[in-house]
């Protein structure tokens, strides 16, 4: 049985909603305490994460703001952030399945959708890995490895974007469907 069966297998209500748990058990006190107070030491400068993209002085001077204390900070929050992909894409996927078996569009060529929030979930822990990597280097960063990280960055919120939309379209058209049956 491959992935995508797997996926489909796993999309039920009850693995839904622990995905969800598990996204905002790690996101809540990421975004609510993790986060600002990294925002507060370096004065504004958003974390890495959050941005669509960024340059090697970017990161630098992420880092210099971010002094000891603020990197301490950086390494709990990826370690947080390393269970927050894993929630949100599961969670994704598994309402893309829920939403595509009950269409009757889980046996097409649109069953690969449920890979799509998978993607967005392995970006994220790629960017995770490659800044922890330039955290672990600073000073010396490598500006290939940052090109990698930003552009694993870029596309993490572009897959995240796409899958939204579809997500919405999807859920709009069994509604849709549903509504046909009454």
């Amino acid at each position: 049985m491959g992935m995508i069966e797997k996926l489909y297998e796993w999309s039920t209500l009850k693995n839904l909603l622990l995905s969800l748990g598990v996204t905002l058990a790690s996101g809540a006190p990421m975004m609510l305490l993790i986060v600002p107070q990294m925002n507060q030491i370096t004065g504004g400068l958003t974390i890495l994460d959050t941005r669509m993209f960024y340059s090697l002085t970017d990161m630098s001077s992420l880092f210099a703001a971010l002094g000891s204390e603020g990197m301490s900070l950086y390494v709990i929050q990826k370690v947080v952030d390393t269970a927050f992909p894993l929630g949100y894409g599961l969670a994704f996927a598994l309402a893309q399945g829920i939403i595509l078996t009950r269409i009757s569009l889980d046996v097409s060529r649109w069953r690969y959708l449920v890979l799509l929030p998978i993607t967005a979930l392995l970006l994220d822990l790629a960017e995770n890995f490659l800044i922890w990597s330039q955290m672990a280097a600073y000073p010396n960063l490598s500006e290939p490895v940052v090109i990698v990280a930003a552009a694993s960055t870029f596309s993490k919120w572009t897959v995240l974007a796409l899958t939204t939309v579809i997500l919405i379209a999807t859920a709009a058209l069994a509604l849709v469907r549903s509504r046909k049956t009454e």
